[in-house]
């Protein structure tokens, strides 16, 4: 269940992260990419 959980907020957080990215003109993959390593270090 937890891992559910976890999963819709990175899903909200990842919708408002490509808002954002868009406004400020990153480049989608660059989003991506800040993710990737990001949940990469949470996951440890």
């Amino acid at each position: 269940m937890l891992k559910t959980l976890n999963e819709k907020v990175l899903d909200k957080d990842w919708i408002n992260l490509m808002e954002e990215a868009k406004q400020i003109g990153l480049e989608v993959e660059d989003v991506k990419l800040f993710l990737t390593q990001h949940s990469s270090m949470n996951s440890k």
